[in-house]
């Protein structure tokens, strides 16, 4: 008997739209599937195109690699004292980026030979404590035994590890528990948990000559004029209401403001300067409701598995700022040069390679998406003194907590914003300074969770958006560097932790069926009750490009996926600027850093 029956052929337009049919050429036995083997059959003509494909698309090894540009404004000076003694800690006094000297060294020459040493000169870190990689491992008194003992013993072989861990991880699950906070246009704070939606601001007003209702988001809505949305609240038994119109007017305004058509409501919750939240919804059908809700990532390297080098003769778009110290105006009467700001940018890869096979996303579906997580470490101990009681000190957030402004969610006193990495310590080894302690982020090992952005899923569309991004925010130690913000919201700078890399595609077309005609019925489909079938979009396979650029073509050789991406990661200074000292200028974040 023939072995046909064990064969399953799928037309390629029944796999996912815009796949092309193939076609097929079998050898039907008359009798049966043994004979004798001619010459001929040892040399059969292999088709290597489709041969390459076949394990193209059933490898499941990644070598991701990337290439970050660091883009820094260096935005915050201060004095190298504690908010408790005017003694300058001298290693770090030694090494600023200076402002005012003449009035510093006037300072000193003032005091004399027996306390000169005793001024605190003011100024920037240097760019080294912002860096990727440092490169100022063999500075005398900082980092090298010499005149003084150094702040710690530096190692050429940590050099990429010392201010910043790089991981990959992916997301893996989700929470619905976060509690959130945002300010609304008005200026009012509002807090709410991550799953009831998005809050809004409610006005009541005209546009062109209509009355309507007009919903202000800090973020942005995803509604499309013709959606229903569903209020946290009822107005008189009525549920859902749909979207009459986007915007205000103003520029840019349609991403963040929706527009109800005012039939006469008249309830509380559609008072003027009401607030309240809202999910997006399809149609009017239960199952059209989204959800929303915070990703969670998993950890799946150790930082030592980074390899992180400089990329080779490559700069940035930003400027370079150093200028030269001259010995005669510096506390320790050496020359050198200072580095405010630099423009580098570094390549990133692993020294093991990844296997995602069986791998499922917070969605419980085939991963398609890796990520570069970073996560800052200060092993120098400028920033990251812990949280009151706590054994944290890096704070969280998204990006509608970022702004011109100083936002209340930072504030240390809120323990909805730490993140749940832990700080290490240590003392200084220079002698008079044996009570500075000087703190550092732990790093994450393999499995370990760490939260990502705050996203919206609907299953009739069967596709994650992400609402906003997760964001990090670090502060200088108060102890050692002093930048005159004595409140418990301190200034510092945020950046964005995750870095996300595209390894797979889901199409861009929903499929449709019954369950019964289609062979392999993907275990993430959706049971859609409306209709009775199950819906889902298809993983493109290697090489696929669709008719909107969606899919993935990275290079394949010797069993393993190279993909590689370009990211621009900044730090950004938070809304105000007090590095003039008594006046605070606003900082514009406009992804220009």
């Amino acid at each position: 008997m023939s072995d046909l029956g064990q064969i399953s052929i799928i037309k390629g337009e029944l796999r996912y739209k815009g796949s092309n049919d193939v076609d097929f050429r079998l050898q039907i036995p008359l009798v049966n599937t043994i004979k004798e083997y001619d010459e001929t059959d040892k040399n059969l003509t292999l088709n290597l195109q489709q041969l390459f494909d076949t394990e193209r698309n059933e490898c499941t090894i990644f070598r991701p690699t990337c290439k970050f540009s660091w883009l820094f404004s260096n935005s915050y000076s201060g004095l190298t004292i504690g908010n408790t003694t005017s003694t300058p800690y001298k290693p770090f006094n030694n090494q600023l980026y200076y402002t005012d000297v003449l009035t510093y060294k006037q300072l000193q020459l003032t005091a004399g030979n027996g306390v000169s040493n005793q001024i605190s000169w003011a100024g920037y870190p240097q760019y080294n404590e912002f860096s990727l990689i440092r490169n100022d491992l063999n500075v005398n008194g900082y980092t090298k035994l010499g005149g003084d003992r150094p702040h710690l013993h530096a190692s050429d072989n940590l050099a990429p590890y010392y201010n910043w861990y790089i991981h990959l991880s992916y997301a893996y699950s989700s929470t619905t528990a976060q509690t959130m906070q945002c300010v609304m246009s008005n200026g009012s704070t509002y807090n709410w948990n991550c799953s009831d939606g998005i809050p809004y601001y409610l006005t009541r007003g005209f546009l062109n000559g209509k009355p309507i209702i007009q919903f202000d988001c800090p973020m942005n809505h995803n509604l499309n004029v013709g959606d229903y949305v569903k209020l946290s609240n009822t107005c008189n038994g009525v549920t859902y209401f749909q979207v009459y119109s986007l915007g205000n007017g103003l520029s840019n305004s349609k991403k963040f403001i929706f527009n109800v058509y005012d039939v006469g409501y008249n309830c509380t919750i559609l008072e003027n300067s009401g607030m309240g939240t809202f999910k997006r919804v399809i149609g009017e059908e239960v199952q059209g409701v989204s959800k929303y809700y915070v990703r969670k990532h998993k950890i799946l390297t150790n930082f030592t598995d980074a390899v992180i080098t400089k990329s080779g003769f490559e700069k940035n778009g930003l400027r370079v700022v150093k200028k030269f110290e001259s010995k005669q105006l510096t506390p320790n009467l050496v020359s050198r040069v200072s580095v405010k700001e630099d423009s580098q940018s570094y390549n990133i890869s692993f020294l093991n390679d990844i296997d995602i096979n069986g791998l499922l996303d917070n969605l419980k579906r085939p991963i398609t998406e890796l990520y570069f997580t970073v996560i800052n470490r200060g092993y120098f101990g400028w920033f990251n003194k812990p949280i009151g009681n706590t054994n944290t000190a890096l704070k969280k957030g998204w990006e509608f907590n970022l702004g011109p402004q100083l936002n209340g969610w930072w504030d240390r006193s809120n323990v909805n914003s730490n993140t749940q990495i832990q700080t290490l310590s240590y003392a200084s080894s220079v002698p008079e300074y044996s009570n500075k302690i000087f703190y550092y982020n732990s790093d994450l090992n393999i499995g370990d969770e760490i939260d990502g952005d705050f996203c919206e899923w609907n299953d009739l569309e069967q596709n994650e958006i992400v609402i906003s991004e997760h964001y990090h925010k670090i502060t200088f130690n108060p102890d050692v560097f002093n930048i005159g913000t004595t409140t418990t919201n301190p200034l510092g700078y945020y950046y964005k932790p995750h870095n996300k890399m595209v390894i797979k595609v889901f199409s861009n077309y929903v499929e449709e069926s019954d369950g019964q005609i289609i062979n392999d019925l993907p275990n993430y489909a959706f049971y859609k009750k409306s209709t009775q079938e199950y819906i889902w979009r298809d993983i493109y396979t290697y090489g696929f490009i669709d008719n909107e650029d969606r899919g993935v073509d990275y290079p394949y050789l010797n069993n393993s996926h190279y993909p590689h991406n370009n990211f621009q990661f900044r730090i950004i200074p938070e809304g105000t600027n007090i590095a003039t000292g008594s006046t605070s200028n606003i900082i514009i974040t406009d992804n220009c850093e």
